[in-house]
């Protein structure tokens, strides 16, 4: 592991989403690891507890479950966390997050910057169709084609593993994302969002880079919500730029 400009680590930290794993982050681990602009950094990929074949309890526990960040990040890291976990990312660096990442990237994050913007029609949505949203996720990991009614299956047997409090842990983050205070964020951050994703809206990501001072939107044309499998040297080229910029040394430290 390398230092950071200034002290502490210099990883890329790879955050899955719920019911992903780090499998989905293969193409943009192997991108970055290589990548000139980010000098080729360790990149990590932990499997969180709310992955793909977690035992559901991971729910069912009163504690906020971003908390289990802060043990996994390090002052210097570039954090990369995609959908649920960007979200629980994003509350806990407006909380009290004990350590300070050098550069966030936030990939298709869920984000609403005003309470009214829930409407039962929202709740329906993503309770009735969460097994649909969940089966692009099997799709995207999928390593051949599928047929439509295997993954339909498939789709809700990963969210009956999920289960209820699984769900409302998702949601009940969702729902707290307009109560955060995202003008005092003062961390380099960008947000990346598939201009095709249906899942977390592409509206989610550009109210959120609009409301955190100096953050930049990167849209992907034609990716969904998992544009790290479809569109990987895009992602992959964001999070290189941001590290770039993140560990680049302050005029101080490249003095004789």
């Amino acid at each position: 592991m390398t230092a950071a400009p200034g002290g502490g680590t210099r990883r890329v930290v790879l955050l899955h989403g719920l019911a992903g794993g780090p499998a989905t982050w293969a193409p943009v681990a192997q991108r970055v690891g290589v990548h000139p602009a980010a000098g080729a950094p360790p990149v990590v990929a932990p499997a969180l507890p709310w992955h793909s074949g977690a035992d559901p309890s991971w729910a069912w526990d009163a504690t906020d479950p971003g908390r289990v960040l802060d043990t996994l990040l390090a002052d210097g890291d570039v954090v990369v966390a995609h959908s649920f976990a960007a979200v629980l990312l994003l509350a806990r660096l407006c909380g009290d997050l004990p350590v300070r990442p050098a550069g966030v990237v936030l990939v298709s994050p869920f984000y609403r910057p005003d309470a009214r913007d829930f409407r039962w029609s929202t709740l329906a949505h993503y309770l009735d169709d969460f097994h649909l949203l969940l089966a692009q996720g099997v799709r995207a990991v999928a390593s051949r084609a599928i047929a439509d009614d295997l993954l339909a299956d498939m789709a809700v047997a990963v969210r009956d593993r999920v289960g209820a409090h699984g769900w409302v842990r998702f949601f009940t983050a969702y729902l707290g994302t307009p109560s955060l205070d995202v003008a005092a964020l003062d961390v380099p951050l960008l947000v990346v969002h598939g201009q095709d994703d249906d899942v977390a809206l592409p509206a989610d990501g550009a109210a959120l880079a609009d409301r955190v001072p100096g953050a930049r939107l990167v849209p992907v044309a034609g990716a969904g919500h998992f544009p790290m499998l479809t569109a990987p040297d895009a992602v992959a080229d964001a999070v290189a730029a941001l590290a770039a910029r993140a560990w680049a040394p302050t005029p101080q430290e490249v003095l004789p």
